[in-house]
């Protein structure tokens, strides 16, 4: 089960602030026999919330920029912060844009991989990357 509410906010045609909050409720179960093995994966559910803003700027129709920050809380792993940043500039004479970004990011094992008998590892953490585009 999902609920999402985000809110665009639009002060003047330059600037757009995004803002949101989300909560998401994911289960799982399974049983299986494969001749005299049996495969029980009891009912589990985990509930990750988060709330997110971004800023979205646009300066002269040369300078644009987005940056966004997002706090995700599971309930299993606890909370982090990760964050995003997009600038970006045209040269108009030229139609050369140049644009960069950068951002980290996080993913929560799922709970087949945590639970799941045949493939389970309960000792899995969750994943956090960072990464960045130049161009």
């Amino acid at each position: 089960m999902k609920y999402d509410l985000q809110n665009n906010l639009r002060f003047t045609k330059e600037n757009t602030i995004t803002l949101g909050v989300e909560t998401q409720s994911d289960t799982a179960s399974s049983s299986s026999i494969y001749g005299s093995y049996a495969s029980i994966f009891p009912a589990k559910e985990i509930r990750t919330t988060n709330l997110h803003c971004q800023d979205q700027v646009s300066i002269d129709s040369a300078f644009f920029a987005t940056a966004g920050m997002r706090y995700d809380k599971n309930q299993m792993f606890g909370g982090v912060t990760t964050f995003r940043i997009a600038p970006a500039y045209l040269i108009n004479s030229t139609n050369t844009k140049i644009k960069m970004s950068y951002g980290t990011g996080f993913k929560a094992p799922s709970l087949f991989y945590l639970y799941d008998p045949s493939y389970r590892n309960p000792n899995l953490q969750p994943g956090k990357s960072k990464g960045w585009m130049w161009e």
